[in-house]
């Protein structure tokens, strides 16, 4: 009988343990640890931060209750080596949750906006303001002339590399990795479809994506990119300059201007399309794909002038013939006065 209640109290002895340690187990590994509620947060590990150093930064910036069981859950769990990165922390996370996604490098990816650009080198710098690396470490990637030269681009025709658009990186993407995605969103819009449209247009990749460039310039309503990317064939095989303002405005080395004046027609570029004939060097914005299948797929018709409407809707009036062209352009140049009370801006395109 004496053994048998040292056998009953050892049982029970060790059930206590076992559900002891079951409970320990489950606070420390599967309880909530996060110190926030609503939204998530981000979390970010850089290189330079060692285990201790995320530890303590993870209780620094309010994002765990217990650094301990923390602590505890990395000796029980082996997991000691944390990737860097941006992660998303999300209300009710355990410790074991979290200490999967920072060992394995679990990124919240970042979806970067590459659009409203001039050229590659404000490619550089928007994807600092996101992303890890500085916009010089970028800039030595995407700006590499023998990296151009590659892939058959010059630095004028580089710009065509880069559709505009929003793209989705991890944090800590390296620059290569991030050059190989614009390489396959580039081979992705190229179809041997769209390379027979431009080759119908006499037209190659890097002429598709100028011309884009200058039609996206030209207008704030994308259904009339189409009509616009007529009007500039048509001027293209009559030999007449394309004339096109947005063109002039980056030969003077400015993101925006509200109106070209007839003294910036006289700016010394090579991208001045009222002074060379024929597309310029390269584009002068970083361009959807949009704009490039208006050029591919632009609206035949006999226009080959244009100019603002009066209103300041962003439209245009086309017209085929230089007198019909003249009367839009007077109403418009007699709108901006009376409206604005600005000098007369070139209007003939």
């Amino acid at each position: 009988m004496h053994r048998r209640k040292i056998r009953i109290l050892i049982t029970v002895m060790a059930a206590v343990i076992i559900a002891g340690a079951a409970g320990l187990y489950g606070y420390v590994m599967l309880v909530s640890n996060t110190a926030f509620s609503g939204e998530p947060k981000m979390f970010y590990i850089t290189r330079a931060l060692d285990t201790p150093d995320v530890v303590s930064k993870l209780s620094r910036e309010g994002l765990i209750r217990h650094s301990r069981t923390f602590r505890l859950a990395m000796q029980w769990t082996g997991i000691n080596t944390f990737q860097p990165g941006r992660y998303e922390m999300v209300p009710g996370m355990n410790n074991r949750q979290m200490l999967r996604i920072f060992h394995e490098g679990d990124q919240k990816l970042v979806e970067v906006p590459v659009t409203h650009l001039r050229d590659v080198s404000r490619i550089a710098g928007r994807l600092a303001q996101y992303l890890e690396y500085d916009s010089l470490t970028y800039a030595s990637w995407l700006l590499n002339p023998v990296r151009m030269d590659s892939l058959g681009f010059t630095p004028a025709t580089w710009p065509a590399f880069f559709p505009a658009g929003t793209y989705s990186f991890r944090w800590t993407d390296h620059p290569s990795a991030i050059l190989a995605q614009f390489r396959n969103r580039y081979e992705a819009f190229w179809t041997d479809g769209r390379k027979a449209k431009a080759d119908q247009l006499g037209l190659t990749l890097a002429e598709v994506a100028t011309l884009a460039s200058i039609v996206k310039g030209e207008t704030m309503k994308r259904v009339e990119a189409p009509r616009i990317a007529g009007l500039y064939l048509n001027r293209l095989r009559m030999g007449m300059p394309l004339q096109a303002d947005p063109t002039v405005v980056f030969a003077l080395g400015l993101d925006t201007r509200s109106q070209v004046l007839f003294s910036d027609l006289e700016v010394n570029s090579s991208y001045n399309t009222y002074r060379n004939p024929g597309l310029p060097p390269g584009p002068i914005f970083i361009t959807e794909p949009e704009y490039l299948d208006a050029v591919l797929e632009y609206e035949q018709h006999a226009y080959i002038y244009m100019c603002a409407l009066p209103g300041g809707s962003g439209e245009h009036a086309f017209a085929s013939n230089y007198s019909e062209h003249l009367q839009n352009a007077d109403a418009y140049r007699t709108w901006l006065r009376n409206a604005q009370n600005q000098p007369a801006a070139s209007s003939i395109q």
